[in-house]
């Protein structure tokens, strides 16, 4: 006999299975830098953690859209290749790929201080992986097959740290690291979900397209920042030093990137969709404020001993801008939870103009120098998730679906 209950702690299961999962990748990931930056020193791990840098921003804008649109719509990684249903998509991604390809070997003594094509190459490899992956993640949510979604959740860093660990055997130099990054993608093998009922691969393309905006916005604002170090002409060091301490609060979008798919399923298939969406708003505003509350005391006190001592690399970040960042990871995972109710509620307009605001101010601050030093960095980067969080979270008037 089934009891009301029993739907909810199937859901609380699958969310612990999935949390668990998305830790383990983070964790694995993080040793993998460790590692790969203790043998590397910090000069040479330098285009590394661009290279890094650069995926974590495309994993935002195209794991984060595709796998929604897979989740809420049914696409499957077949749409996108030669002879699919959305062939357009797939073109898309070539041409971002070409286009990170020129930019980044144009770039390359800035960007990777590196003269080396290896760190273009793997660029450009970067948008197709991220974006199958993306699928993989949400074919398989839609699927409900919760094994196969943690297992490439977990999968994906885990491989990284085990072609790592075997490069750092064979005492390899930097350029080889590259190859550890791309072969995470592996973990997008395997067959396919089961059918079922899915609408055209076409269906949710403008929410696809204006949710990967909103996707990259938000790691380009949070985790990008080493990006536009190394284009104002900060050092080799510098830029690995911000790197590594981004990578120390980028813990709550780990474990985003892994219940999104499922929370997408979740709010989509909900008998009473506007209560769904109405609890999940609330519960995201108490989160909002007491989480980067409690993240940013968190930072100030303890973000140097622990992010500094783990990576190396204390006194190199003051203690107002690890409470500053640290508040601003919250909110920006707050922002994308919000997003993705956007998402499933078919707004694309209110995701522009969520993400639109912050991002009009990006290119003033940057002009003009006002994000230079680290303090005032880290406080825009605060303000600017908080009113992206706001935004995504309060319901306009006549705030209907497009």
């Amino acid at each position: 006999m089934t009891t009301d209950a029993e739907p909810a702690v199937r859901s609380r299961r699958r969310q612990s299975v999935l949390i668990a999962a998305a830790l383990v990748t983070g964790a694995a990931g993080a040793i993998t830098l460790i590692v790969s930056q203790r043998h590397l020193d910090l000069d040479a791990f330098a285009p590394l953690a661009q290279l890094w840098t650069i995926w974590a921003v495309l994993a935002a804008g195209l794991t984060f859209s595709f796998q929604q649109w897979a989740a809420v719509h049914g696409a499957r990684r077949r749409d996108i290749m030669p002879g699919g249903s959305a062939p357009r998509v797939g073109a898309a991604l070539v041409a971002g790929s070409i286009a990170l390809l020129v930019i980044t070997t144009l770039a390359r003594d800035a960007l990777f201080h590196s003269s080396s094509w290896v760190w273009p190459i793997a660029a450009a490899m970067l948008p197709f992986g991220t974006a199958v992956n993306g699928i993989r993640r949400g074919e398989l949510a839609r699927a409900r097959h919760l094994v196969g979604l943690g297992g490439v959740i977990a999968g994906e860093n885990l491989i990284r740290l085990t072609v790592s660990l075997l490069l750092i055997t064979l005492d390899a130099d930097a350029p080889w690291f590259a190859a550890a990054m791309l072969a995470g993608f592996l973990v997008v093998v395997g067959p396919s979900a089961p059918e079922g009922e899915r609408e055209p691969a076409t269906a949710g393309m403008g929410t696809l397209s204006t949710a990967a905006l909103a996707g990259f916005l938000a790691y380009a604002f949070m985790f990008g920042s080493p990006l536009l170090l190394a284009a104002a002409g900060g050092t080799a060091v510098e830029v690995s030093a911000l790197f590594l301490v981004l990578t120390g609060v980028r813990i709550p979008f780990v474990v985003l990137q892994a219940v999104v798919p499922q929370l997408a399923v979740g709010l989509t298939n909900a008998a009473d969709r506007s209560r769904a969406v109405a609890t999940t708003r609330r519960t995201l505003g108490v989160v909002a404020l007491a989480g980067s509350s409690a993240a940013a005391v968190a930072g100030h006190f303890l973000g140097d001993v622990i992010i500094g001592s783990v990576f190396g690399i204390r006194g190199e970040v003051g203690d107002t801008s690890y409470a500053l960042v640290s508040a601003a990871s919250v909110f920006a995972a707050c922002a994308l939870v919000g997003t993705v109710v956007l998402v499933v509620e078919g707004r694309p307009r209110h995701i522009a103009v969520a993400w639109g605001v912050p991002a009009a101010t990006a290119p003033f601050v940057v002009a003009t120098g006002a994000i230079a030093d680290t303090v005032l960095l880290s406080l825009w980067l605060a303000a600017s998730q908080a009113t992206v969080a706001i935004i995504t979270l309060v319901r306009f008037r006549n705030d209907g679906p497009t």
